[in-house]
């Protein structure tokens, strides 16, 4: 849905549909998925059906990932948390016992 609102019975929510306009309106033809604004559905057309190749075309920065649309690129690139973890993620632990190096996922059999 458009809004967190909840409803105590489908009529409700029905009847607040059609008094806010929260109504999804607008279809991609392409994947089916529906917009509230004709504005999203462009976007959404230009960003990911957009007829190239289909490869992502904006980097982060920061690590290895791609992304469709700049905006999203640059969502992502100020997740400064993300970053964190996966930086920690990809560290590798040495065994204590025979010095042998795992990945960061393999720590909990120690």
């Amino acid at each position: 849905g458009v809004c967190k609102e909840k409803f105590a019975n489908d009529f409700l929510k029905q009847k607040h549909i059609v008094d806010t306009g929260h109504k999804m309106k607008h279809e991609c033809t392409t994947c089916g998925k529906f917009f509230t604004q004709r504005v999203a559905l462009q976007r959404h057309i230009r960003t990911i059906h957009s007829g190239r190749s289909g490869s992502p075309r904006f980097k982060c920065s920061k690590c290895d990932k791609c992304f469709n649309s700049e905006y999203s690129k640059d969502r992502h690139e100020k997740n400064e948390e993300l970053h964190r973890h996966m930086l920690k993620k990809s560290e590798k632990l040495e065994c204590p016992y025979c010095s042998k190096e795992y990945s960061w996922e393999k720590r909990r059999s120690f």
